[in-house]
């Protein structure tokens, strides 16, 4: 997983940096020196250091369910295929557990 981190101005550095241990080596974060303005930029980054075999952006406002990088994986070795575009969306009210129970489709 690479992580690139554009200055933010919450915790997100302190939290990547919590998950490092935990991801064994897999977890890369990469800081940039002043923000862009634009995701753009860092998602270039993250690409041009990716070496595996699919690429995923995720950006900060985000959220996808624990399975869905599994199944669009099975997906794309199912069809042998180069791309997997997914258009599911959910909206809820909350986070957490509170968002589970209020997961719409």
């Amino acid at each position: 997983m690479i992580v690139v981190d554009d200055c933010s101005t919450d915790k997100t550095v302190e939290i990547v940096e919590g998950y490092k241990e935990k991801f064994n080596g897999r977890l890369r974060l990469i800081k940039s020196e002043k923000n862009s303005g634009h995701p753009g930029e860092p998602r270039n980054k993250g690409i041009a250091l990716s070496c595996n075999e699919y690429i995923y952006c995720l950006d900060s406002d985000d959220i996808i369910l624990e399975t869905a990088l599994e199944e669009m994986y099975s997906q794309a070795k199912a069809f042998n295929a180069d791309v997997v575009y997914c258009e599911k969306y959910f909206m809820s009210e909350g986070f957490g557990q509170e968002f589970r129970d209020k997961i719409h489709i």
